[in-house]
């Protein structure tokens, strides 16, 4: 079954279309340029129906429930409301051209699902984010090139397109054992 697994958030989405618990594409949407959510909401939906256009296949979508609580010093209640209120439409956006909806999973059952075991930031100095990029790169996406900035770091896109790809990973893994 091909699944698209998205890390929806109003400055990238990362994706990525999964053949069973193989990418086939794993890219990220940029918002950058965009001055405001409704401009990124068009993009959005632009976006999504081109690959879901590009990949007729795709039977099932998974997101990344947005966060339900603050993370200190990375949150406000206006960040938590505004990310809903773009998840929600990029998953309408789904729907719409679907004709069926999203199925969501929380970016710590993905984790979960797909063998990233997390440690607390406090006991190992890095974040569940970052654990999740260095299991991908060390493993299942060991093969492919992430690319570099001219300071030598990654660029910032590749780490949403690795929740992407571990999003769309979890829901091919979740939708065989249903079967």
């Amino acid at each position: 079954m091909i699944v698209l697994g998205l890390d929806v958030s109003t400055a990238i989405i990362g994706y990525a279309v999964m053949d069973g618990e193989t990418p086939v594409v794993i890219s990220h949407i940029d918002f950058k340029k965009c001055n405001d959510l409704w401009e990124k909401a068009d993009k959005a939906k632009a976006e999504i129906e081109a690959i879901l256009n590009a990949y007729p296949g795709i039977e099932k979508v998974y997101v990344e429930e947005s966060l339900l609580g603050f993370s200190t010093g990375l949150s406000s209640a206006a960040t938590l409301f505004t990310l809903a209120k773009f998840n929600a439409l990029v998953s309408y956006f789904v729907r719409a051209k679907m004709g069926k909806p999203v199925e969501y999973i929380s970016s710590g059952a993905a984790r979960k699902t797909v063998g990233v075991k997390v440690i607390q930031k406090k006991k190992c100095g890095i974040s569940a984010k970052e654990q999740t990029f260095n299991w991908a790169i060390a493993g299942p996406l060991k093969d492919r090139v992430m690319p570099l900035g001219r300071t030598g770091k990654y660029k910032p896109f590749v780490y949403d397109e690795v929740d992407g790809f571990v999003v769309g990973l979890a829901g091919a893994i979740l939708n065989k054992s249903a079967t």
